[in-house]
């Protein structure tokens, strides 16, 4: 009897938690999410996953097809993701020792929260032995001055939290999406940061330098494009018409020139990403990726991102 009664509490408790899970889901689940345009000092990790009753969310995401929620624990940095299928709502929550380090979230066209720590930032790198004197690491007076767009963009491509893979567009969750690699380098060349990317040019990762490449090959493209006019002919054909100026604003020096050349003719094979249905990744070498029919889309492949409204 008492067995019994033990069960069937144990059972109501389990149809309330998975009631309470979906009546969580009816609503939006960014509701409690923080307004962190206005706040400026730390955050603590725990009360943000409080306000996202983290555990609600994960259950009713693990029971219910096309909603995905992860946790990853690395070190010290541990990372919580939301995806709703086709990303249409999603949010990542980064922390460093219990603290938020990032925080970027969006449903949709309607809103978008973007949250990132730099004192935090600066305490996680001044604890990691792997992020010592490195060439391509940005000093503290650099973190300074910065936005917090450039670096986040920046640390990105240095491989912090991110997939490591090269490409354009990407199937995630039955919804073609660019690559966290690719939209930093867009964000690196959307706030103008050259300087940036050239450094990038020597990282020691693969990805990282194919991304630094194509980002300097296009920007020398368009220092030299004054006008690109779309014309419409009959049927669905269209043309476009480029008009040339001489300029040497963002043109490749002659070093970026040997340094491109040479991680062509390297000839090694990196791990790249595609949209053939479902998330695939693929091995490509350098001199495929660099070859002159793929340089000769780069400029093409930006200007969809940017009809796409990456920037």
């Amino acid at each position: 009897m008492k067995n019994t009664m033990k069960l069937r509490c144990t059972i109501l408790l389990v149809l309330i938690f998975l009631n309470g899970a979906a009546i969580y889901s009816q609503n939006s689940i960014f509701g409690s999410f923080l307004n962190t345009e206005s706040v400026q000092s730390s955050i603590d990790g725990a009360t943000v996953l409080s306000d996202l009753n983290w555990p609600a969310l994960k259950l009713y995401c693990d029971s219910t097809g096309g909603y995905y929620a992860r946790k990853k624990e690395e070190g010290s940095i541990t990372t919580y993701n939301y995806t709703k299928q086709g990303y249409t709502e999603n949010f990542s929550l980064t922390l460093f020792n219990d603290k938020v380090l990032e925080y970027k979230s969006h449903v949709d066209e309607l809103f978008k929260t973007n949250y990132f720590n730099k004192k935090v930032w600066i305490e996680y790198v001044k604890s990691e032995k792997q992020f010592q004197d490195l060439e391509w690491m940005l000093t503290e007076e650099e973190l300074k001055v910065n936005s917090s767009e450039v670096i986040q963009a920046y640390i990105t491509l240095l491989g912090f939290n991110v997939r490591d893979e090269y490409g354009w567009i990407c199937e995630y969750s039955a919804a073609g999406f660019p690559p966290k690699k690719r939209l930093a380098i867009v964000g690196l060349i959307k706030h103008g940061r050259r300087d940036f990317i050239v450094r990038l040019l020597n990282h020691s990762n693969l990805q990282t330098q194919l991304y630094a490449a194509d980002a300097l090959i296009y920007l020398d493209i368009i220092g030299d494009i004054q006008i690109v006019q779309m014309e419409t002919f009959k049927g669905t054909k269209k043309k476009r018409k480029y008009y040339i100026k001489k300029s040497n604003q963002n043109r490749l020096s002659q070093s970026e020139r040997r340094k491109i050349g040479k991680l062509k003719s390297d000839n090694q094979y990196v791990i790249t990403c595609g949209n053939m249905g479902s998330y695939k990744q693929y091995k490509v070498s350098t001199s495929e990726l660099l070859s002159a029919d793929a340089i000769s889309m780069i400029y093409t492949n930006y200007l969809l991102l940017k009809d796409y409204g990456y920037y």
